[in-house]
């Protein structure tokens, strides 16, 4: 029954050549499958990242190098100063437009839309807590706020 030539695997071994096995069908099975699915490339961020740059965008105050104009630079230079603890103008919060708004730290297009339509809808900021009626406005944005602005009484 048994020749000299006939190899004898332990159980173990035979489980091990099984499982091989195994693993290339499923490879064989798995290719054969997948040009029929629709690929995905689940990194391509162009889509999420166009929709950022539409989603945040303030298009009134964009200029065409893609930074924004204000007294004293650009947004990104004065976003720069900021990170570095240098000083940047102060902003009057009565007068500020969405742009200049949004150079302040905590405080996004939403967020300066909100503060110019509440100006505009009840009455220029007499204390600076009444920006805490402002929607994702709480005292350690206030408190983070506070030295970078400045209230300057409306014209009657």
């Amino acid at each position: 029954m048994f020749s000299k030539n006939m190899i004898v695997l332990t159980r173990s071994e035979k489980k091990g050549l099984l499982f091989l096995a195994g693993i290339v069908l499923a490879g064989f099975f798995v290719e054969g499958i997948l040009p029929y699915q629709e690929q995905n490339n689940i990194y391509d961020y162009h889509l999420a990242d166009s929709l950022f740059n539409v989603l945040s965008a303030d298009t009134a105050m964009i200029s065409t190098e893609g930074n924004t104009k204000v007294a004293g630079g650009t947004v990104n230079a004065q976003k720069a100063k900021l990170k570095r603890g240098l000083p940047v103008n102060k902003i009057d919060i009565n007068h500020a437009t969405v742009g200049q708004l949004v150079m302040l730290p905590g405080i996004g297009p939403k967020t300066a839309k909100r503060i110019v339509d509440f100006r505009n809808k009840n009455c220029p900021f007499r204390y600076y807590d009444d920006l805490l009626k402002i929607e994702r406005i709480g005292p350690k944005t206030l408190k983070k706020l506070k030295p970078l602005i400045y209230l300057e009484k409306a014209e009657p």
